[in-house]
């Protein structure tokens, strides 16, 4: 008994500690995973591109193939697949806002060069964008629980062509996502539950 709490306790602690999925774009978008020492890249490098496409080709003509198989077969109802649908998103909310309120953007960094060739130009184009940044990073504060920023945004009046680079890491934690994930299935599985006895009591009422 003493082994099984040890172990319980273990499992609590390491779903409580936070996991971070780190971005940094600059031109090439790269994504990492971390979790205490371990650090994994989760998208696949440039020379990979063309690997991907030629999977991504094969997939698709084999999803046709299957699809020219299932022609003779029957499609499920309309009604059900839209009834079915509404109640996930119905059963999904209530998760989505747990999850949503446990995120946590932290590092979040900005260096943008603004270039248009000329200096009026490029002088019109800084301001519109130190406006339209400012202006989306008060509406972001407002919906996410950001750490600190640093928006760095400069014009260079000698070059034709800006530049950027974006770096944020997003943390969220596993027993957060865990008691959300079973908060939108148990929620699910009780609307499909209900709505098979309200259909079977109909059945069954109009062979009365």
């Amino acid at each position: 008994m003493t082994v099984f709490l040890w172990i319980l306790g273990v499992l609590l602690l390491l779903l409580c500690l936070p996991v971070s999925l780190l971005v940094d774009w600059d031109g090439e978008i790269r994504l990492w995973v971390s979790y205490l020492f371990l650090k994994v890249r989760i998208n696949q490098p440039k020379r990979d591109a063309r690997k991907l496409e030629e999977n991504a080709e094969q997939e698709e003509k084999k999803e046709l193939k299957k699809k020219e198989k299932k022609t003779g077969s029957e499609p499920q109802a309309l009604t059900d697949t839209i009834e079915m649908t509404l109640d996930l998103i119905r059963s999904a909310t209530g998760g989505v806002r747990m999850l949503w309120r446990n995120l946590r953007v932290r590092g979040l960094e900005l260096h943008m060069i603004v270039a248009k060739g000329d200096a009026a130009g490029t002088a019109l184009e800084y301001g519109r964008m130190n406006a339209y940044l400012h202006g989306a990073y008060a509406t972001l504060r407002s919906l996410v629980n950001i750490d600190r920023a640093v928006l760095d945004l400069r014009p260079d009046f000698l070059s034709d062509r800006g530049s950027f680079t974006l770096r944020f890491r997003v943390r969220v934690t596993p027993l957060v996502v865990l008691a959300a994930a079973v908060r939108v299935a148990a929620s699910f599985l009780w609307k499909m539950a209900v709505r098979g006895a309200q259909s079977g009591g109909g059945i069954q009422q109009e062979r009365k």
